[in-house]
Formats: C-alpha cells, sequence, structure tokens
C-alpha cells in the first residue's frame, strides 16, 4: 500500500512543472504562413496597402476559417464587423486564412454575385491546404484564431468574434502594451 501513495505524492509534486513546461512551450510557438497562398478579395483594388498594413501592425490576428462552409462565412462578415466598430480591433492587422473543400467555388461565387457584404480586410487562400499543416500544434482542432505580436509569435488563443472573454483578453493585450 505504500508504494501507491510514494507513486500518488510524486505525482502531485511533478504536476505544476508539467504545467508551467506547457506554457512555455505555448510562448515559443509561431505563425508560419505557407509559399502556396493568394490574396483575395474583389472589393480592395490595392492590396498591396493591406498588406504593408499587415507588415508594419504591432499585433495581427490570424483567423483559420473554413469558407467552403456556408455557415463558417459568417465569420469573416463578423471579422469585419468586428474591426470596423472597435476601434481597438481597427488597429490590428486580421488576417483570415481560408481554406477550402471546394476549391474556394463558394466563397468566390458569394463574392462575384454580390451576396457577401463588403469585406474591408484581404483573405489570404490556402490554395494547398498546408497552413494547417506548418501550424499543427494551433490547428489540431480545426477552425483558430490567434493573436500575435509583430513577429507572429502567439501571445493568445481563443475565438473574440463568438466569446465575450475571449474578446476582453485579446483587447486587454492590444490595450495594455501600447
Amino acid at each position: 500500500m505504500k508504494p501507491i501513495y510514494y507513486l500518488l505524492l510524486l505525482s502531485i509534486w511533478l504536476l505544476p512543472s508539467c504545467i508551467n513546461r506547457k506554457k512555455a512551450a505555448d510562448a515559443a510557438v509561431k505563425i508560419v504562413m505557407p509559399a502556396q497562398t493568394e490574396v483575395y478579395n474583389p472589393y480592395i483594388t490595392d492590396t498591396n496597402n493591406v498588406t504593408l498594413k499587415a507588415d508594419n501592425s504591432q499585433y495581427k490576428i490570424y483567423a483559420f476559417i473554413n469558407v467552403s462552409c456556408s455557415s463558417c462565412l459568417e465569420k469573416l462578415v463578423r471579422w469585419d464587423k468586428i474591426q470596423s466598430q472597435d476601434p481597438d480591433f481597427g488597429k490590428v492587422a486580421i488576417i483570415p486564412v481560408c481554406y477550402s473543400r471546394d476549391n474556394f467555388e463558394l466563397l468566390k461565387f458569394m463574392f462575384e454575385s454580390h451576396k457577401f457584404p463588403n469585406i474591408h480586410f484581404p483573405l489570404v487562400l490556402d490554395l494547398k491546404d498546408s497552413f494547417a499543416i506548418k501550424n499543427s500544434s494551433l490547428a489540431r482542432a480545426g477552425d483558430f484564431t490567434a493573436l500575435t505580436n509583430a513577429h507572429d509569435q502567439v501571445l493568445l488563443t481563443g475565438n473574440p468574434i463568438e466569446n465575450n472573454k475571449d474578446k476582453d483578453q485579446f483587447l486587454h493585450i492590444i490595450r495594455n502594451t501600447e
């Protein structure tokens, strides 16, 4: 019976060290963009200016979104709304990285038929579905959102368009480091 108690005490003693290692590992996660991408938004004529904003932003929000799903397309509208209505999110480069099971046909149809509202940021189309592979530690659960610094190091993950607590955490970081 005594060996079980020793094993239990050892497990309890080691548990905090495992948690600290996980936090340190998460802090080192960096977003890696794939080489095979296309910048797309027919409403924006000069994507170079928007790309410059992303390059010069202190913070970036990467949103990994399935655009072959009609209900998932609504996330783009919600990101546009949150960016235009909240001045703090307006200072952040929002980079939706889109993947598709239909070769982006639904997305392009919605834009070209004007059934999609005017989105004010470019979409990054992941042409070879390699974003999830390059960022497997973040994308293991499918769609995700990450707040990064200017060097693409992940500061926080969450879902600020659907969860107010996550939104407040994102805003806390954005506001408190200016």
